[in-house]
C-alpha cells in the first residue's frame, strides 16, 4: 500500500517545496517586507539616471567610469561624493510603510521630484517623490513596482532635490598629475619659478636657477 502511493506522496512533497520556495522568494522581493524599494542583484549597478525636480531636468551618464551630468545647456563632470550618495540612495531606497490608497494630500500628482534610472541588467525603475509627511522626517513616494503609495524617510529623497551646482564638480578643471611635465608660477606678470620633468618623476628647477627639485614641494 505504501509503495503504491509513494509516487503521489513524493509529487505532493515536491509541489509543497516549490510553493514554499516561491512564496519565500516573493516575500524577499516585497518592499513592504524587505523595507527596501528595489533589490539590485549581485554585481548589478546603476548606469543611467534622469532626474526632474524644481531646479530642472538632469541626465546622468557614465563615460569611462566617470559620471557626467547634463542640464540641456551643457555637460559637466559630477561631484564624486554627491554621485555616490545619489546612487546609494536609489539602490537602497527605504520603504517605511505601504499605504492603502492614494490621496491628493500626498502630492504625487505634481511630485517635487521624479527620478528614473537604468541598471546594468537593463532594468528601468521610476520613483515619484511627493509631499513631506506631518513629522517632517518622512516623505510620500510612489514607484512602479507597488500598486499603492509608500512612505519613505527624508534621507532617501534628500539627494533628489538638488540643483545643478549640487551635482556637478566644483573643480575648474581636472588634472592628471602623472602626466604633468612642466610647472610655472608667476606673480604680477613675472615668472617666479619654473620646473620641468621628462618622465614625471625626476624634476629639475629651470628658473630662477638650474637645480634638482625637492619632491615634497612638487607633490604638493
Amino acid at each position: 500500500m505504501i509503495k503504491k502511493h509513494l509516487p503521489l506522496f513524493l509529487a505532493a512533497l515536491a509541489a509543497l517545496l516549490l510553493a514554499g520556495d516561491y512564496f519565500l522568494m516573493k516575500s524577499q522581493k516585497d518592499p513592504a517586507k524587505t523595507g527596501v524599494l528595489y533589490k539590485l542583484s549581485r554585481g548589478e549597478t546603476i548606469t543611467e539616471i534622469r532626474l526632474k525636480n524644481a531646479y530642472g531636468t538632469f541626465d546622468f551618464t557614465q563615460k569611462d567610469g566617470t559620471w557626467y551630468v547634463s542640464d540641456g545647456s551643457g555637460e559637466y563632470r559630477t561631484n564624486a561624493d554627491k554621485m555616490l550618495l545619489l546612487t546609494d540612495s536609489l539602490s537602497d531606497f527605504s520603504v517605511l510603510r505601504v499605504l492603502d490608497a492614494d490621496s491628493g494630500e500626498y502630492g504625487l500628482s505634481e511630485p517635487q521630484a521624479a527620478v528614473s534610472f537604468t541598471t546594468s541588467r537593463g532594468k528601468e525603475h521610476t520613483i515619484l517623490v511627493g509631499n513631506v509627511c506631518a513629522d517632517a522626517a518622512q516623505n510620500y513616494a510612489r514607484a512602479e513596482n507597488l500598486a499603492a503609495p509608500l512612505v519613505t524617510d527624508s534621507a532617501s529623497v534628500a539627494q533628489l532635490t538638488g540643483s545643478l551646482a549640487a551635482y556637478r564638480t566644483n573643480e575648474v578643471f581636472a588634472v592628471d598629475v602623472s602626466r604633468i611635465r612642466g610647472i610655472e608660477y608667476s606673480a604680477g606678470g613675472q615668472e617666479i619659478v619654473s620646473c620641468r620633468s621628462d618622465d614625471g618623476s625626476a624634476w629639475r628647477l629651470e628658473s630662477p636657477f638650474s637645480s634638482g627639485a625637492r619632491r615634497l614641494e612638487l607633490n604638493e
